[in-house]
């Protein structure tokens, strides 16, 4: 944290959070398709027992429609928040009078961001 954020460094954060979610979105996606093609053969040649097509379909299904997009997005959103409480205690530290003390039970980031937006 003793490297600068500049406003440009703050968009390359944020831009990347975005294209993070893009890319890992379409991995997804295309991991979906791939799965289920593997099934498709499977299926085709017999190795599978009856009903069990179906079990490899529905659990690919929920894994890449369902779990891996919320681990994605979550992730997403963790990064995203990050970035703006690194930009907010670079913000805080160049304010020239300082915040008042943070209540106990605050979060810390939520109060600066709070207490910086009604100076601003």
């Amino acid at each position: 944290m003793s490297e600068p954020i500049y406003a440009l460094d703050f968009g390359f954060m944020v831009g990347d959070v975005e294209d993070f979610l893009e890319f890992s979105e379409s991995n997804v996606e295309w991991q979906f398709r791939r799965e289920m093609i593997s099934v498709q053969r499977q299926a085709a040649s017999d190795a599978l027992e009856p009903g069990y097509k179906e079990h490899l379909e529905t659990n690919a299904k929920h894994r890449f429609k369902v779990s891996l997009p919320l681990r994605v997005r979550y992730a997403a959103l963790v990064a995203l928040i990050t970035s703006v409480e690194w930009a907010i205690v670079l913000v805080v530290g160049r304010l020239r009078v300082p915040l008042p003390e943070k209540p106990k039970n605050a979060n810390a980031p939520s109060f600066s961001m709070t207490r910086t937006g009604r100076r601003i």
